[in-house]
């Protein structure tokens, strides 16, 4: 006997408008990752909604990181980071009123640099005292710049939950069609492929909801990394500096890191970030004839590990 409150099914001439509909419905939550870098708008850029809402979100992370590790104060190495900050970053970025550029030297011993989309680049000791020049130096804070400069993280954002939609369209589609198809065994009186086909349609939405929750992956993508890369060494050679001084430096953690001397304490993949620096590097570009801020020499004792003074840190703003 058929269940009472079955429904039956639509009419198939309807199916591709009923399909249709469900697909524009959800598919308007999509978001453009097209987003253009903050110095083409300069001193008028301002944020999206999204944008100041993920803002929010990472200034509150940094602090609970500011919290947990302790932050070098070093007067003469904390003016000296800002001053290649200075002088690595576009000027359309340093002009904005809504971006806070500054470097905050963590000390801690993994080898990491992270920029927050709202301007703070987080550097560790332990990545600090692996450069050997202000060449490398640049070529980290370089490639963190160009992050927070074509708003990656936002880009980043906005591409997970266009997955997430079209991920839930998908499989929304496949249970409705089998919803459909369910009906009609029931009609028919197969009631044991009716069963079938209903667990089939809950395992379809399941699977949809396990995919889309896994798209949430750390990191900004291959794409976007890959940007960052290219943009780092536009940079780079427009300030006078070597990109490949900074290839050898992720060499250099690379083969520590395969040989078990240094521990890998990042998602990253070294492998890739290394072969997309090879492809940037190769790509055409002039060198600017400018001396760096401190030579070799110099540059090896401000930055020379030292005892210094180090507490949490409490946001003022």
């Amino acid at each position: 006997m058929r269940p009472a409150a079955l429904l039956p099914s639509p009419p198939r001439r309807y199916l591709p408008l009923f399909l249709g509909s469900i697909l524009v419905v959800l598919s308007s939550g999509c978001a453009s990752t097209h987003l253009p870098p903050i110095s083409v708008e300069g001193a008028d850029f301002r944020p999206q909604s999204d944008e100041v809402e993920l803002w929010a979100e990472t200034r509150a992370e940094e602090d609970e990181i500011l919290n947990d590790f302790p932050v070098v104060y070093d007067p003469i190495l904390d003016d000296y980071l800002q001053q290649l900050l200075a002088r690595l970053a576009p000027a359309g970025l340093l002009a904005n009123p809504e971006i806070d550029l500054q470097v905050i030297l963590l000390d801690d011993p993994a080898p990491l640099a992270f920029a927050f989309p709202h301007g703070t680049i987080l550097l560790h000791t332990g990545l600090l005292h692996r450069t050997t020049n202000e060449d490398q130096l640049a070529a980290v804070l370089a490639r963190e710049i160009a992050h927070v400069e074509g708003r990656h993280m936002a880009r980043h954002q906005r591409a997970v939950w266009n997955r997430q939609v079209g991920i839930g369209v998908a499989a929304f589609t496949a249970a409705v069609l089998l919803d459909i198809e369910e009906a009609e065994e029931w009609e028919d009186g197969d009631w044991d492929e009716a069963e079938l086909l209903a667990h089939a349609s809950e395992d379809v939405l399941f699977a949809g909801y396990e995919l889309a929750r896994r798209v949430t992956a750390n990191g900004y993508g291959r794409k976007l990394d890959r940007e960052a890369d290219e943009s780092a060494v536009r940079l780079l050679r427009s300030r006078g500096y070597d990109p490949r001084q900074g290839l050898e430096l992720y060499e250099s953690l690379h083969a520590d890191q395969q040989n078990g001397t240094v521990p890998i304490y990042t998602s990253d993949n070294l492998t890739e970030r290394i072969r997309s620096l090879r492809q940037s590097i190769a790509s055409p570009g002039n060198l600017n004839n400018q001396p760096p801020l401190l030579d070799d020499t110099g540059f090896g004792l401000i930055i020379r590990p030292r005892p210094p003074r180090t507490g949490l840190h409490n946001r003022m703003d």
